[in-house]
């Protein structure tokens, strides 16, 4: 078998500023979602200082909960000559998905320490939609105990494929089997082959979100996934939420 292309490491806090570093921008960036949606770059010749704007709120975000999140488990997958090709932020919950530090802290305070939400073509409101109704789902279908959450992953554009990412989903893999707890995490349709070969399996039916009432021509649809220990019992899938609204969620 050929060896990992890329390293798997845990993150350190100067790893935030390295992500702005040119080296770690060439051939796209890790700006993590929903940013990239809320947040349309212009074209040249502003995209370059547009897209550095927006990935540094996009980091600064990822470094406060770095700071103050104890059940953050921040990893990297970084290449033979240092640049970091992906991040994934996994969450070990002890009593199951936390709604009043992950869910209502993050739609009200979503602004980061020091950082003014950002005008021109940031869309706030879609943005806060868009985090309120998502992590919402969580408390309908991810049961209450102990698990491990994948919070946030990106990859930049020139590394897809290449296996970055599967190594990221199965170090989250590997410490939930370890616990003998079940993995969580949400996924585009389009993303799903990803995490379907690292074990993770549909929850119920995908869930559309529309965009269109914020200008944007665009329906896409979240899968909901769970990978399972062989001991862990596997929730009723009868009742799950059938569709999301801009506003909320349909039970």
């Amino acid at each position: 078998m050929a060896a990992p292309r890329f390293r798997v490491e845990r993150m350190t806090s100067t790893d935030f500023s390295d992500i702005l570093r040119p080296c770690n921008r060439r051939g796209g960036d890790l700006c993590t979602a929903p940013l990239p949606i809320c947040w349309p770059v212009p074209g040249e010749p502003q995209a370059y200082d547009e897209e550095l704007r927006r990935l540094d709120y996009s980091t600064k975000q990822q470094k406060r909960w770095f700071d103050i999140d104890p059940t953050c488990h921040f990893v990297k997958a970084v290449t033979k000559d240092g640049e970091i090709a992906c991040i994934a932020r996994w969450n070990y919950f002890p009593n199951g998905y936390d709604m009043e530090l992950h869910h209502l802290v993050s739609a009200t305070e979503f602004v980061p320490a020091g950082a003014a939400a950002p005008e021109g073509p940031f869309r706030v409101e879609l943005y806060r939609d868009m985090v309120l109704g998502m992590m919402g789902l969580r408390a309908s279908w991810q049961p209450k105990g102990p698990a491990w959450v994948l919070m946030a992953m990106v990859t930049r554009q020139c590394y897809r494929k290449q296996g970055a990412a599967s190594q990221l989903i199965q170090w989250g893999v590997e410490q939930a089997r370890k616990d003998d707890i079940p993995a969580y995490l949400e996924a585009s349709v389009t993303g799903k082959p990803v995490y379907e070969a690292c074990g993770f399996k549909q929850v119920g039916e995908a869930v559309p979100w529309d965009l269109r009432p914020y200008g944007i021509d665009l329906v896409f649809h979240i899968a909901k996934m769970a990978l399972y220990p062989a001991s862990c019992a596997k929730p009723d899938e009868s009742g799950l939420i059938k569709a999301l609204t801009p506003k909320g969620v349909e039970i």
